[in-house]
């Protein structure tokens, strides 16, 4: 555990929203964080890569078949529901309704239960969803993204990383920017490597990566048997040694059939607490909390129904933490009142900024 952290950036999908545009053009790419239109965008990515410039159909099949697998896993998430195939709705509520619903059908109809897909073929085909479209995610805010890199990634004066993240986000542009100008290094990361390794020794190499996925990255992998191990699907002996590793290139043609993104999708109780893969991550997140002297939340709203992502702010209060000043970076204010009553710590310095430019103006002022 680091006895002691300036900072603390704890990203939600605002981070990455902020930082990114949708622009529904045909000469540019399509971007998209997952975030309350994802569906309507996913229908519209399938679309415009789906047929020509005119309007026809394209048929030359995808290479590596990205393609076919994005439609089926997008039929598959929107099948039965006249609003979801309309790309109405929140992928969030959609998924973990469903769940719950499946759940709730094999407890007390089995026969209905067995004419429906699997909760676990369900999910692998949301992770599917999530990741493929999440690879489009571009920064549309070049200049911004490299301030707050180099704010983020700042070191002291022994060489030292000052801060550490805590993301929610799957997908990888505060990563890539950050390795692309040479601030940090894979091993700041984690170690995985680009083969299968047991979960409860992947990141042996490394006791303290500088970024925490704690739902998992678009460029972490596993098998489809290890997809439903690492969501409870499977018996708790295979819970504990789902295999992982790392794809460099998120790139669309390059994606194995055989592989399935390690990232945990919305559901109503993530998988967290026994799989010594996930278990190490959260771990390690909240003796980072614990350690830190300022909290800064971007895009984080802090939802009711993660209740274990709350979970790791509720205790904080109980710890001898070191904290003293939290910042919230949204463009609700009303996020402010949850974070303090979350916290209970009334003794800390709460601070509010509606933007990402407001909060990295106020900073640099202060450097």
């Amino acid at each position: 555990m680091n006895n002691s952290l300036e900072t603390v950036y704890v990203l939600g999908a605002g981070f990455t929203r902020g930082l990114t545009a949708y622009r529904r053009k045909a000469d540019s790419k399509y971007v998209s964080p997952l975030d309350d239109d994802f569906l309507k965008r996913a229908l519209e990515f399938e679309q415009s890569v789906s047929t020509t410039a005119n309007g026809h159909s394209r048929t030359r099949k995808s290479r590596g078949g990205w393609l076919e697998r994005f439609a089926d896993a997008l039929k598959i998430i929107c099948e039965g529901d006249e609003e979801a195939e309309r790309g109405v709705g929140r992928l969030e509520e959609r998924l973990k309704s469903r769940v719950a619903k499946f759940d709730f059908l094999a407890a007390v109809s089995p026969k209905d239960a067995q004419k429906r897909k699997s909760n676990a073929k369900y999910l692998k085909s949301a992770a599917e969803l999530i990741a493929l479209l999440l690879t489009q995610v571009r920064c549309q805010n070049r200049k911004l993204l490299e301030d707050y890199v180099a704010l983020i990634f700042e070191k002291d004066v022994s060489g030292n990383f000052k801060n550490r993240v805590i993301t929610f986000n799957y997908d990888d542009v505060l990563e890539n920017a950050a390795l692309s100008q040479k601030l940090i290094s894979k091993i700041d990361l984690h170690s995985l490597s680009g083969k299968p390794t047991p979960s409860s020794e992947a990141f042996g190499t490394n006791s303290d990566p500088v970024i925490l996925n704690l739902h998992g990255s678009i460029k972490w992998r596993t098998s489809p048997d290890g997809f439903e191990a690492l969501l409870g699907f499977r018996p708790s002996s295979e819970f504990q040694s789902v295999e992982v590793w790392q794809r460099d290139s998120t790139a669309l043609s390059t994606w194995p059939s055989n592989e399935l993104p390690v990232i945990i999708p919305p559901m109503p109780n993530k998988p967290i607490y026994n799989n010594g893969f996930l278990k190490y991550l959260w771990q390690i997140a909240f003796n980072n909390l614990i350690s830190a002297e300022e909290l800064v939340v971007i895009g984080y709203s802090f939802p009711s129904q993660d209740d274990q992502a709350r979970q790791l702010f509720l205790n904080l209060s109980s710890k001898k933490a070191r904290l003293k000043q939290v910042v919230l970076v949204d463009t609700n204010p009303e996020i402010l009142k949850r974070v303090k009553e979350l916290l209970n710590m009334p003794r800390v310095e709460f601070r509010y900024y509606a933007s990402l430019e407001s909060f990295y103006a106020a900073r640099a002022n202060n450097h």
